[in-house]
C-alpha cells in the first residue's frame, strides 16, 4: 500500500494512507490534457477521500502566496484548482511505500473500505 508523506513541525512526519482508488483517480489526473477537467477530478478525489484532503492542505499551507491572497474560506473547488498544476512534482516527493498487503489481507481491506 502507498502512503502520502507530510512532514508536520509538531508531529514529524505522518503517512496518510493513500487507497487504490484514489491513486487510480490521481493517476488520471495527472494524464488529462484538459485544465478544468483536471481540477474537477481532483476536487472529486478531495472530497471522497479525507486522507488525500488533509495532505492536500498541508500542501496549500506551505505555498505563501497562495495563503496570503485567499480568503478566508478555502474550499474543496480551491484546493483542486490548486493542486492541479503541481501535482505530479508533489507526488513525486511525498509517495512513499508504507506495507505491503497479502491478497487476502487486501481483499479483506477492500470489502471494509467499501
Amino acid at each position: 500500500m502507498l502512503a502520502l508523506r507530510v512532514n508536520t513541525s509538531d508531529a514529524g512526519e505522518l503517512r496518510l494512507p493513500l487507497c487504490d482508488s484514489t491513486a487510480m483517480a490521481l493517476a488520471a489526473a495527472v494524464v488529462e490534457q484538459d485544465a478544468n477537467q483536471r481540477e474537477a477530478m481532483l476536487a472529486d478525489a478531495l472530497r471522497i477521500d479525507p486522507a488525500l484532503a488533509i495532505w492536500a492542505v498541508f500542501g496549500w499551507t506551505r505555498g505563501s502566496a497562495e495563503r496570503e491572497s485567499a480568503d478566508a474560506s478555502l474550499t474543496i473547488s480551491t484546493i483542486g484548482r490548486w493542486l492541479a498544476p503541481r501535482l505530479i512534482d508533489m507526488l513525486s516527493a511525498c509517495v512513499v511505500k508504507a506495507f505491503d498487503l497479502s491478497k487476502d489481507d487486501r481483499g479483506k481491506f477492500s470489502s471494509i473500505v467499501a
